[in-house]
């Protein structure tokens, strides 16, 4: 038994052949001895591309899936259940496989817990308390990590702990987490392999070990340490960069040993430069191997650059002989510059990954950097995950913005920005371009920001109570201007309300603020940094916000009066207040629920709550008179019992309502939706919203803060919401067909995101029928007839570009579900395309390559007329079960052939794919097969085809006299049974997409590795990570229907250089800056990669 072979790949390459001779060479064993092995599946490419094991390793593979719901439950359950006098507490087996989920990498973490569990039960009862303080199964193991820490690792010894630790991790090429590594002793100091014996023998946080030559090891127990100890994810974090570039020396020093020790294949420049960054300090933290092949490339640039100076010498003396060497130097050349260029780009790609999460901004713009300088395939996923992330923002800012407060003018092209743990910064052109963003110098804590209506002034407030103003100038080299300090109010210290927002007036004149009960007023024209001008008693009740109306002598003020009785909130009013003379009047009466004022302060909306329903009202601020339509909403997929008015236009005749939907854009004046648009995932439950809605362009914003960023979400008019039952995508992947998730209609849309008109919409056959994902929608081969299963054996064709309704047919009764069969995909997207491997009515539907309908209903294979409805042969697929030997009950897999009034039959456990003419019942052809196979799949020429085996694993075979392997086996795409898949061949070239696995790859028949990679999941936490799906491919393999982690997504098109344009949209053609360059571990071939991008 040979446990986690993956880690074979860690040892040198005489070890690794030595080992595959004796586990795998035919005969090196006795015959009774059989060898097993086990993998993990992300390693299996790897593995399969072996040279060593890679032909062993492929023979027989047996895909094990995870265990699901019932096999948890036997873990956690069965050993309690057989043993007398033990037994959990009530509900606590119910609680523990909740919080496991079923989720990759839960069953260490779910071990571990149900050891200490066992070890803390009291008088044979395991208890919530003991699971409670334990930290549940996600936080078992950090806690016991972190107790474990402290018991055994001593205050002066936990900088060498750290740095063993980091010994123990590894950042694999091309990936997004980190994985364990394997140390040997001489990688380690004495200090730190007497602290990894301690934790080895006293605690379960590592292991030592002898490897086969003798040498001492030590590794991590377990790789979900390195997820679930914050101690040591933080310590990943931190040394992203070394791990990174220790993997590229790696990397590249394994392809040096494969070319022989070629010089050309010496460390790049990006991997020598990092050399000297990381060397001094870190050199044990590479092996004695790594470190020699980067004293080789240092000795060998050495000895380069005095080559080159002897060629210069002795250019006088044979200029043939230099001009031919001259040539032989620009090609060297060229080549070192493609190669550092090469090394560049995955470093930079390695930093926009680490940034993703702190800086998307800058994370995107290394991205776009990283790509421009090459375009690696590592700077192609990171332009794809960068692109998925801000797909639905107009615009991102970003730059330490954690905990932040911002203010934004009228048009959205200045912000300030602040958080609370670092100073201000200033962002103009942010919806115009490009960017420009500026660090502002603060002597403490930003508190609040402010930005004049116009965007030419703009003001910020510091804990300690300084505020200052500075004029704001895009066009300028420096556009903030020179900062002025606000003078102090009397006794101002700094006691700014932390429940109202200061405020500045629309031209930026004055500051109003409220400090210590009092509205205190600064004239900013007043005197060379302003001055006092107003001091007045602050009205009772003031809350959140209040705004200088256009005057410039008006202060518009929310006063609210709180009511006892719980749950009934807050009943607002707005007044006008005289600055000069402090009268006040009332605009608005009291009885407001929320209360907004318009970008211009000219008029104010109002939400009160009725009963169970939100009405919202626009008031004039001349006379308070209410204008246009009181709005309620009456869709109860947008309706709320709460005020939700989350932003205000500049007129305030338009305001934005939200709900746990998305966000609707509604026209006060007529009381009707323009718009309603989902809203980007928000990676926090603190994020929040500016109250005015930014016009640019004739185009509206909303403007929101999420984390450490601060997007602006384009509000297209239309509706932008389909909940989606099924749906797929045309042959060229320019429009989609959906049924709607109750199943009431069918529509066809544009597959890009620039318009959301219906093309077409239908309604469905009552009673609804809501279709599965075991039964897709089918389109004939030139798309123009789509088949829809409307009834238990209904099926209705409809015209694909309008809809309309051609024929319906009346099938065979499917016979009831009796047990799970494995599907495969009717319309030739690929075998077992939905990844569904549940139980299903036995009822299929797809057109052959003549373009008729065919049904099966169980055993029932019927062929109609598409057009007429006219049944055209009905043929009993029974009879085919006792041809070819298989059992009574054998389950059959029946699917299109190309040609006309041909089938594919497989009988389960039985070999071959046989091939049935419809018209006689007759087999007209046998492809020879194994026993295991559960569904084929045939090209459009019937050359190739592919099969999936036991396992859902994936080959691709030629037809021929035997037939010819020609890739696979290929990952098992059934690692998540619950996420659906895409596979099939694409049109013209010998090419056939798989889309599983969070991953889409195209692999070029008879060629190993693929042809195109595009890798979808980000790091831990990030929105990026989970479980993304593939729905379908348009024949080109140019666009997929991708789900992403958050069950949100659509068409996606795979194009790099489309990803490229819209990512510098995003960004606004921001460049790096000189210090930010500086910092960066490779030197990009531009700080502004979009320049001249359109």
């Amino acid at each position: 038994m040979v446990d986690q072979l993956e880690e074979l790949l860690q040892q040198p390459p005489d070890a690794v052949r030595e080992l595959a001779e004796v586990l795998f060479t035919p005969g090196a064993l006795p015959p009774a001895v059989r060898v097993l092995a086990t993998l993990r599946a992300d390693f299996l490419e790897p593995v399969l591309g072996h040279p060593d094991m890679g032909q062993a390793a492929g023979r027989h593979l047996y895909a094990l899936g995870p265990l699901g719901e019932q096999g948890l439950r036997a873990v956690v359950t069965a050993a309690v259940d057989a043993l007398p006098g033990v037994s959990y507490e009530p509900r606590l087996a119910a609680r523990i496989l909740a919080d496991t989920g079923t989720g990759p990498g839960v069953l260490p973490l779910l071990a571990l817990t149900l050891t200490l569990l066992w070890q803390r039960q009291e008088n044979g009862v395991l208890t919530h308390r003991a699971y409670e303080q334990l930290g549940g199964v996600t936080g078992a193991l950090g806690n016991h990590a972190d107790q474990v820490w402290a018991e055994h690792v001593p205050a002066a010894r936990e900088e060498a702990a750290r740095r063993l630790f980091t010994q123990l991790v590894r950042l694999p090429f091309g990936a997004a987490v980190a994985t364990r590594r394997l140390a040997r002793r001489a990688d380690l100091d004495e200090e730190q392999w007497r602290l990894a014996q301690r934790l080895a023998a006293h605690t379960r946080l590592l292991v030592t070990d002898r490897a086969a030559e003798g040498t001492e090891t030590v590794e991590l127990t377990h790789e979900a340490l390195i997820g679930a100890w914050r101690k040591l994810a933080d310590w990943v974090a931190e040394d992203r960069a070394f791990l990174g570039w220790r993997e590229t020396v790696r990397h590249e020093r394994e392809r040096w040993q494969r070319a022989g020790r070629a010089p050309e294949h010496l460390p790049a420049a990006a991997a020598v430069a990092g050399a000297k960054t990381w060397l001094p300090g870190r050199a044990a933290a590479l092996s004695e191997a790594e470190r020699e092949y980067l004293a080789a490339g240092r000795a060998h640039r050495r000895r380069r650059a005095g080559r080159r100076g002897a060629l210069f010498s002795g250019l006088a003396a044979a200029l043939a002989l230099a001009l031919v060497l001259g040539v032989l130097y620009v090609v060297e050349r060229r080549d070192s510059q493609e190669r550092a260029a090469l090394g560049a780009s995955r470093a930079l790609a390695r930093s926009a990954q680490e940034a993703s999460a702190t800086d998307p901004a800058r994370a995107a713009l290394l991205a776009l950097a990283a790509y421009d300088t090459s375009p690696t395939q590592e700077a192609e996923n990171e332009l794809l995950r960068r692109h998925l992330q801000y797909a639905d923002y107009e615009r991102v800012l970003s730059g330490r913005l954690g905990d932040t407060v911002f203010d934004t003018s009228r048009d959205g092209d200045v912000v300030l920005a602040a958080s609370k743990r670092s100073g201000a910064t200033l962002f103009v052109r942010a919806l115009t371009g490009p960017v420009r963003a500026l660090r502002l110098p603060s002597a403490d804590r930003v508190q609040y920001v402010m930005v004049s209506g116009d965007g030419r002034r703009a003001a910020y407030v510091q804990y300690d109570g300084r505020a200052v103003w500075f004029a704001v100038r895009p066009g300028a080299e420096r556009p903030a201007g020179p900062p002025h300090r606000l003078p102090d109010a009397p006794g101002i210290g700094g006691d700014w309300s932390d429940s109202v927002t200061p405020a500045m007036s629309l031209d930026g004149t004055m500051v109003v603020a409220h400090v210590r009960g009092r509205l205190i007023r600064w004239d900013l024209d007043r005197g060379p940094h302003g001055a006092l001008a107003g001091n007045l008693p602050a009205p009772k009740g003031i809350e959140f916000r209040m705004w200088p109306a256009p005057d410039d002598r008006t202060l518009l003020v929310p006063v609210f009066r709180r009511f006892r009785s719980f749950g009934q909130g807050e009943k607002g009013s707005l007044l006008a207040l005289d600055l000069p003379t402090g009268r006040s009047r009332l605009l608005v009466r009291a009885d407001a629920d929320q209360i907004r004022v318009s970008g211009d302060r000219t008029r104010a909306v109002l939400c009160r709550v009725r009963g169970k329903a939100a009405e919202v009202t626009v008031h004039r601020l001349t006379d308070g008179a209410r204008e246009g339509v009181a709005y309620s909403e009456k869709d109860e997929d947008f309706a709320s019992g709460l005020c939700m008015v989350q932003s205000v236009d500049g007129s305030g005749l338009r305001v934005a309502l939200n709900s746990g939907k998305g966000l609707s854009v509604v026209d006060l004046r007529e009381g009707r939706v323009l718009s309603r648009n989902g809203l980007p995932h928000a990676n926090s439950s603190m994020s929040r919203s500016s109250p005015w809605l930014v016009e640019s362009g004739g185009a509206l914003y909303y403007v929101r803060h999420d984390e450490s960023m601060i997007g602006f979400v384009r509000l297209r008019p239309g509706s932008w919401f389909l909940d989606a039952g099924r749906q797929l995508l045309s042959p060229d992947g320019a429009y989609t067909i959906t049924v709607l998730a109750d199943g009431s209609r069918l529509q066809r849309h544009y597959a890009h995101k620039e318009s959301a008109r219906v093309l077409a919409d239908v309604p469905r056959r009552k009673p609804y029928r809501v279709p599965s994902r075991s039964e897709p929608l089918a389109l004939d081969r030139g798309g123009r007839l789509l088949a829809d299963r409307e009834g238990q054996n209904l099926v209705t064709v409809r015209d694909a570009r309008t809809l309309r309704r051609t024929t319906t047919v009346t099938t065979a009764e499917p016979p009831p579900a009796d047990s799970p069969v494995p599907l495969a995909d009717p319309r030739g997207g690929g075998p077992g395309q939905d990844g569904d491997t549940g139980a299903y009515d036995g009822f299929r539907y797809f057109f052959d390559r003549g373009g008729k309908l065919i049904t099966v209903a169980g055993d029932v294979v019927e062929q109609w007329d598409p057009h007429t409805g006219r049944r055209l042969h009905r043929f009993d697929a029974g009879v085919l079960r006792t041809r070819y030997g298989g059992a009574k009950d054998a389950a059959l897999m029946i699917g299109a052939y190309p040609a006309a009034n041909r089938i594919s039959v497989v009988v389960l456990d039985r070999p071959g794919i046989h091939l049935v003419d419809l018209t006689t019942g007759r087999t007209t052809g046998t492809v020879p097969t194994g026993d295991d196979i559960l569904a084929a799949q045939f090209d459009s020429t019937g050359r190739y085809f592919a099969i999936l085996r036991r396992g859902s694993i994936l080959e691709l075979w030629r037809r021929g006299d035997p037939p010819r392997k020609e890739l696979g086996p290929l990952r098992s795409v059934a690692e998540s049974s619950e996420t659906p898949f895409f596979a099939g061949f694409l049109a013209g070239r010998d090419r056939y997409l798989l889309a599983a696995n969070n991953a889409v790859r195209v692999h070029r028949l008879g060629e190993p590795g693929y042809e195109r990679s595009y890798s979808f999941t980000g790091p831990r936490d990030s929105a990026l990570d989970g479980e993304h799906s593939f729905l379908d491919a348009s024949r080109d393999g140019g666009t997929v229907l991708h789900i992403g982690p958050d069950g949100t997504g659509g068409p996606l098109q795979l194009s790099p250089r489309r990803w490229y344009r819209e990512l510098c949209e995003t960004v606004g053609d921001r460049e790096l800056t000189a210090e930010e360059a500086d910092l960066l571990p490779a030197e990009p071939r531009s700080r502004r990669p979009c320049a001249g991008v359109n």
